[in-house]
């Protein structure tokens, strides 16, 4: 529990050689401050820097409306203070923390930024939409939203057969920049030299999963470990992944 008082008055106590600082707050409740104790987790928490720096108010009559952040763990019937800080230095330290932050989002939106400029030159993103795209990209980013496989591979196959730019439209929907043209896996023969090609294509664990969605939507990713007898969380290798792809072309008969 944290709490925020504003000290009144503070004393110095001593008992059989220990001692330790008791304060009072503006509603007349007493805080007892030990130099030592052990919070829930059974640690030592060490305060005497913290005890010896109010002495010092107390001493000069500082300590009269301190403003002080204390953070207190529950012991049974008592309440034990296991942090104590000044509140001004808390909100130098909240204010750095902000600053830090803002200039991490700023940093990240001027990445995602350069993302989607880098689309809008290679054709794949209309002009208009390049600011639209970059909060997209942020928010993914920063985990505001977040997808699945079925919505990957549901976009990849809406994009099956499709040559045309990409809209914010089409990305909002499917949270996810797509991949390149999805029919370039299909398999579809046009020519000697598409078995070749579509081997070539098919070299890694994204690519497998790519490749056997644009087959049917029943071809998830569940059902390509399943085949191939890969655990949910075992990492596919690329060396794994052109396996997987030859086992289920044979046995699917997809030659």
């Amino acid at each position: 529990m944290e709490k925020i008082i504003s000290v009144i008055s503070g004393t110095v106590k001593i008992k059989d050689d220990n001692e330790w600082l008791e304060l009072v707050d503006q509603d007349g409740k007493i805080h007892r401050i030990f130099p030592r104790v052990r919070n829930n987790d059974g640690v030592w928490v060490h305060l005497e820097k913290e005890i010896d720096i109010l002495k010092g108010k107390i001493t000069d009559g500082s300590i009269n409306g301190l403003a002080l952040k204390l953070t207190k763990e529950q012991k049974g019937t008592f309440w034990n203070i296991i942090k104590v800080e000044e509140v001004k230095d808390v909100f130098v330290k909240q204010a750095q923390e902000k600053a830090e932050d803002e200039q991490t989002n700023i940093k990240n939106r001027t990445i995602c930024l350069a993302y989607s400029k880098d689309l809008c030159v290679a054709g794949k993103l209309g002009l208009s939409d390049a600011i639209h795209c970059a909060e997209i990209f942020y928010r993914y980013t920063t985990g505001s939203i977040t997808i699945d496989d079925e919505q990957v591979l549901n976009f990849q196959r809406s994009l099956r057969g499709k040559d045309e730019t990409i809209t914010s439209k089409d990305i909002l929907h499917s949270q996810e920049i797509p991949a390149p043209n999805a029919g370039q896996l299909s398999g579809e023969a046009t020519g000697p030299d598409d078995a070749a090609r579509e081997k070539a294509l098919v070299k890694n664990a994204q690519d497998l999963m790519k490749w056997a969605a644009i087959k049917g939507k029943e071809f998830t990713p569940s059902w390509v470990r399943k085949q191939a007898n890969i655990p949910p969380n075992a990492v596919i290798t690329d060396k794994m992944a052109e396996k997987v792809y030859g086992e289920i072309k044979a046995l699917m008969g997809w030659e």
